[in-house]
């Protein structure tokens, strides 16, 4: 189902028409409830979906990017050059600064070998190289809210492809045409979780938990079908 048919159906079983407009079924309050329905499945249960790998190629005399609000967890952060792959290390930010204490100007430019998180609010990314007297801190546009931020050591010298793998929330939906992994594959627990935020709003608390139970057990039965699928061919636990 597709965001329009998702809105019309759910607007039907909550009885809520005042959350569309009646001539054309587009949005007016409803689409707020399928979002954070949306999201809240999001957190609730890991599909195979959830896993995605991004890319970027931040180029000499860069060391960060910025990753969208969507990014859940970060597993593994790759770089590569024309030549080769490798695994970066990851460093807590205490010990990324220990190794990283020289001003910019004194660190010799590499390829990427560490990574650590940084504080998103920070200098916008026109003036990084100019007022970053560190490897300290992220570029990013206004306040840096929705974003999560990576510093690399040492500093790029050269154009590397870096590749992050983590958990990603689904695509939110926004056009009527849109559809994503939940609407495409369970669009009734969509629906469900929509009208489990309804109730949220409306304060009733005994709705939420009818919702949150029904929800529960269907994500469970999901949860199974992964579970068999990453132990299938499973011979030995490791001790």
């Amino acid at each position: 189902m597709n965001l329009l048919e998702i809105r019309t159906d759910l607007m039907k079983k909550s009885g809520r028409y005042d959350l569309v407009i009646p001539e054309t079924f587009a949005d007016n309050g409803m689409d707020f409830h399928i979002t954070a329905g949306q999201k809240y499945l999001d957190k609730l249960i890991t599909v195979p979906d959830s896993q995605a790998n991004i890319f970027f190629s931040p180029i000499a005399g860069e060391y960060s990017i910025t990753i969208d609000k969507s990014c859940r967890a970060i597993y593994e952060v790759w770089a590569n050059d024309s030549e080769s792959r490798w695994l970066l290390n990851k460093l807590e930010l205490s010990d990324f600064k220990s190794k990283y204490n020289e001003p910019i100007s004194a660190n010799t430019s590499s390829s990427p070998y560490d990574y650590t998180f940084m504080d998103m609010r920070s200098i916008s990314p026109d003036e990084q190289s100019s007022l970053a007297e560190f490897l300290s801190k992220t570029a990013v546009e206004g306040s840096g809210y929705g974003y999560r931020g990576i510093v690399f050591g040492p500093q790029f010298d050269a154009t590397y492809t870096i590749e992050v793998i983590g958990l990603f929330g689904q695509v939110l939906l926004s056009s009527d045409s849109d559809s994503n992994f939940w609407s495409f594959n369970y669009p009734h627990l969509l629906i469900m979780a929509a009208l489990r935020s309804i109730e949220v709003f409306n304060r009733n608390t005994e709705g939420v938990n009818d919702w949150t139970k029904s929800i529960l057990t269907e994500t469970n039965e999901l949860d199974f079908d992964v579970v068999e699928e990453e132990s299938y061919n499973v011979t030995q636990m490791k001790g």
